[in-house]
């Protein structure tokens, strides 16, 4: 992804996190409280509603006691007024009072007056509940035993829910002894909770929880004297429950008001113009950013950029930037302009250093090799000398000496002869034998003449790979070896190395190579007792990155390799032998094999824990199908 990308994938991600935060906040947070609003605006109406049903009741409160506390209504109910009823009791009281039922009775509880009226048909009804003889003496309707005994409230009838209110009958100074009580009520019709409604300014549904007409409602379950309201929310309104207590103080009504939700509406519409208006203003922000960085940063960087790749791609060291700027990317191309021209000169230096250092290391890996192609040599040689000065040349002279004087008693002739004729075979083997080594050592100087002759061909022209069995190129290597390194372990080959295919390389250098590995593993071993050193060899094909390659792997028992040490032994001039060793041979092998199109690299558990060196090599061309091509020395 481009710088570009990323930073306008930042900010984007930036714009909408805050997008995501804000309309949390306004989700959670400011439109909860437009909710809650709603509810305590939904309570107060019904808290007004309620308070209007008990207006209603007070109102009536207040028509019953003008008649309770009066003279006439007291001389009346006590049975001595019989012009009240003619004067008082008429149709037109009813409507003006707006009742329903008005009832008078004395002190024994018995019905001394009473009707009841439809106030649109004026006519007379009956309300069963107020028959004669359906109260008595025991209801606290018509039972008042002090003068501010008061009983208010809705009672249920099956014609509907009534607002009632008895109070006792006093003078006009609302003195006693009660002469009996007076009720009156109004139904709770229609029209009555309409008109409460309006005085309310709600929407207000009454509904019966007594009677015939009682309703069962869900709310009921979540109404209680700790909670006396419930509160039901729907997308356009919220709908209050409440109950109404009667006059024997249990609910006797449900009411219902309807809110509608206006507060969340608005809540929801300022909450919409918010967001909106907040992803105009990051749209527009956004655009002016990115056109600000665009050419503050992008195309600065992107010129920069360019710059790098094509200098990495032509590897022209003349090329300059030459970005003028007073800022960070001006800096960074100046410092890069900078270092393009310490590279070149570094660059000039080391092509004059390489010849030098390459000549070098040349002759020091070519000493390293004729230095242990020598060494068999002169154990040869030394051995040869010592078995030469043992030979008895010296008794065989002397006995050749008394033989010829002819002096010598016959017993003593006989003996010189024998002796002269078993010295004659010790010498004549010590000649087969030195023969053999004399050849050897012929053939390990021909191989120090051929690592010269080859090195001469490296110094000059190309090297010509070769297809090359595995199998006698470990054997040959193993002649380059010293006796004593050789009888220091045992050395066991894999019987598959004779199935290998060919590899691809030149074989002198890869016979040293090979011998490097040995007499490595060699030295590793020699401090171990005898007999218990062990250097396997084993090999497979594989396939390495696409190419057909031949894995061979020396692996010994040996003093094993430090973890910290396991990349550094392949280092010019590393090595954890004692003082005398030139640390080139795995070094200059490395590169012997890179050159070749391999690889060696080493691998161990730790010290004493033995190690094994891994040496790839690419199959020949004839068991991959390609041609036999010429790597560079």
């Amino acid at each position: 992804m481009s710088l570009r990308n990323k930073v306008i994938f930042i900010i984007v991600a930036l714009f909408l996190t805050y997008g995501a935060l804000d309309i949390g906040v306004q989700r959670f947070v400011i439109m909860p409280s437009f909710t809650e609003l709603e509810r305590d605006e939904a309570t107060k109406n019904m808290e007004r509603a309620v308070q209007a049903m008990e207006r209603e009741i007070e109102h009536l409160g207040f028509s019953v006691s003008d008649w309770a506390f009066w003279d006439d209504t007291y001389e009346f109910v006590s049975g001595t007024n019989p012009e009240y009823v003619e004067d008082n009791l008429v149709f037109t009281s009813f409507t003006a009072l707006k009742v329903h039922l008005m009832h008078f009775y004395n002190t024994e509880g018995k019905l001394v007056w009473g009707k009841s009226f439809d106030l649109e048909t004026e006519e007379e009804i009956e309300v069963s509940e107020f028959a004669e003889g359906a109260l008595t003496v025991e209801s606290a309707l018509i039972t008042h035993k002090t003068e501010d005994s008061v009983v208010s409230g809705v009672f249920m009838t099956q014609g509907g829910p009534m607002l009632l209110v008895s109070k006792p009958v006093l003078t006009n100074e609302i003195k006693g002894p009660p002469a009996g009580a007076i009720i009156m009520a109004r139904f709770l019709n229609e029209a009555a909770i309409d008109t409460i409604a309006e005085q309310a300014r709600v929407d207000l549904v009454v509904a019966p929880l007594m009677g015939a007409n009682a309703i069962k409602h869900d709310a009921l379950q979540h109404i209680s004297d700790e909670a006396p309201t419930y509160i039901e929310q729907t997308d356009t309104s919220s709908r209050v429950f409440t109950t109404f207590k009667g006059v024997d103080g249990k609910p006797a009504l449900l009411l219902q008001v309807d809110v509608p939700r206006e507060i969340s509406a608005r809540g929801e519409t300022a909450v919409r113009y918010a967001v909106g208006s907040l992803a105009i203003a990051g749209l527009l922000a956004l655009g002016v950013l990115l056109l600000l960085l665009q050419r503050t940063v992008f195309k600065p960087v992107t010129r920069l950029t360019n710059h790098v790749i094509q200098f990495g791609k032509s590897d022209d060291l003349a090329a300059r930037i030459a970005m003028e700027r007073d800022d960070e990317i001006g800096t960074l191309a100046q410092e890069f302009d900078r270092m393009v021209e310490r590279l070149a000169d570094a660059r000039r230096r080391l092509i004059e250093q390489s010849y030098e250092s390459g000549v070098a290391e040349m002759a020091s890996g070519v000493l390293h090799n004729i230095g242990n192609a020598l060494t068999p040599v002169t154990v040869r040689l030394a051995n040869l000398s010592q078995t030469l000065h043992k030979a008895p040349l010296a008794e065989v002279d002397q006995a050749h000496a008394e033989l010829a004087e002819g002096a010598a008693p016959a017993e003593r002739q006989a003996a010189l002869k024998e002796f002269v004729t078993m010295a004659g075979q010790e010498l004549a083997e010590t000649v087969r034998r030195t023969a053999q080594d004399v050849e050897v050592t012929t053939s390990q100087i021909s191989h120090i003449e051929q690592i010269l002759a080859d090195q001469e061909k490296f110094s000059r022209a190309e090297r010509v790979l070769e297809a090359i069995d595995i199998d006698g190129l470990v054997a040959e290597s193993l002649g380059f070896v010293s006796t004593t390194l050789l009888e220091s372990m045992s050395v066991k080959q894999d019987s598959a190395l004779k199935d290998m295919h060919p590899i691809d390389g030149a074989r002198t250098p890869l016979q040293q190579v090979v011998a490097n590995l040995i007499i490595n593993a060699a030295e590793a071993i020699q401090h171990m007792p005898a007999d218990e050193g062990r250097l396997e060899i084993s090999a497979e094909e594989t396939r390495v990155d696409g190419d057909e390659m031949l894995h061979i792997r020396f692996k010994d028992n040996g003093c094993g390799i430090d973890p910290q040490n396991i990349e550094r032994i392949f280092e010019r001039g590393f090595t954890t032998k004692p003082s005398g060793a030139s640390g080139l041979g795995l070094h200059w092998s490395a590169n012997t094999v890179s050159v070749m199109r391999g690889r060696l690299y080493a691998e161990s558990e730790g010290a004493g824990r033995g190690a094994c060196l891994h040496l790839l090599l690419p199959l020949s061309s004839s068991a991959t199908g390609t041609s036999v091509t010429e790597v560079a020395a």
